[in-house]
């Protein structure tokens, strides 16, 4: 019923070199594929490769994608800079977030995608955008019959999560967007109702536990917590990703074996991964 592709795992920047080869180093970038359309979930700069991937796959005439922003930090925000579909005039980009910093979700986009960051201002682009400004605890539609949630989370200068539920022919999916929140005693309960049975929870493994101990209010999550989210909330299985920058291939690989043991329900997230609901 749904379908996830995995193109971007690190938080806070991208990494590259052969020591990022197995799992990635592109930045925050998750879709979302149904038979009638195409959710992205943040744009990172693994937008970048969704945009390679999509290329003569999309047919003719008018295409609409949805893109729903967490927030508007800029590793969630670099991949608009590499994604050629915003120069296709047949293309229809949604685009959903809050407004931050007393300016409008337009407002936040266009300050950083205009001269002197960027020659092409998004208001000069081919494409259709459309901006559709959320606040926390929001419930709206997304083009043919996936219903989205919002709550708030918990992250410096604030952030939004995601619950997407589609229902087909009586069999629902439903798969919840939670990066970028830090997975306090406060916030497990509130986070794991939300997510409660879903199919699949995205979680923030940005660090370890002894890490997570002294970057209290940064905003992020740890392995630790994400497994104990995802059995609390009943999901069915937990995808961690937004994995800090600096984390190579071997340490990734010692954690995942160790977490294995511990839930074989919590996966790790790998670029190019997909993700069958």
């Amino acid at each position: 019923m749904m379908q996830l592709r995995i193109w971007g795992v690190r938080g806070s920047g991208p990494e590259t070199g052969p020591e990022y080869q197995e799992y990635g180093g592109n930045t925050s970038c998750i879709t979302v594929h149904t038979k009638e359309q195409t959710v992205i979930l943040d744009a990172g700069t693994g937008l970048g490769q969704f945009d390679r991937s999509m290329k003569g796959q999309m047919g003719s005439g008018r295409k609409r994608l949805d893109l729903l922003l967490s927030h508007p930090h800029m590793d969630h925000l670099l991949g608009l800079y590499a994604c050629s579909m915003l120069f296709d005039p047949q293309m229809e980009f949604h685009i959903y977030g809050e407004r931050s910093e007393n300016k409008s979700l337009k407002e936040l986009l266009c300050s950083i995608f205009s001269p002197p960051y960027w020659p092409v201002s998004l208001d000069q682009i081919p494409a259709h955008v459309l901006f559709h400004e959320i606040t926390e605890g929001d419930t709206f539609i997304l083009g043919k019959g996936i219903q989205v949630k919002t709550m708030r989370g918990l992250h410096p200068g604030n952030s939004i999560l995601y619950r997407l539920d589609e229902v087909v022919e009586k069999e629902a999916a439903s798969v919840v967007y939670g990066l970028d929140c830090e997975l306090t005693d406060t916030m497990l309960p509130r986070l794991a109702e939300f997510a409660r049975n879903c199919s699949l929870l995205i979680c923030d493994f940005c660090y370890t536990e002894a890490e997570l101990a002294i970057r209290h209010g940064w905003g992020h999550g740890s392995i630790e917590r994400s497994r104990k989210l995802r059995q609390m909330s009943g999901a069915k299985q937990a995808l961690l990703t937004h994995y800090e920058r600096t984390y190579q291939d071997a340490f990734l690989q010692e954690q995942e074996k160790l977490s294995m043991t511990q839930d074989p329900n919590c996966i790790f997230a790998r670029e190019k991964m997909t993700v069958e609901l």
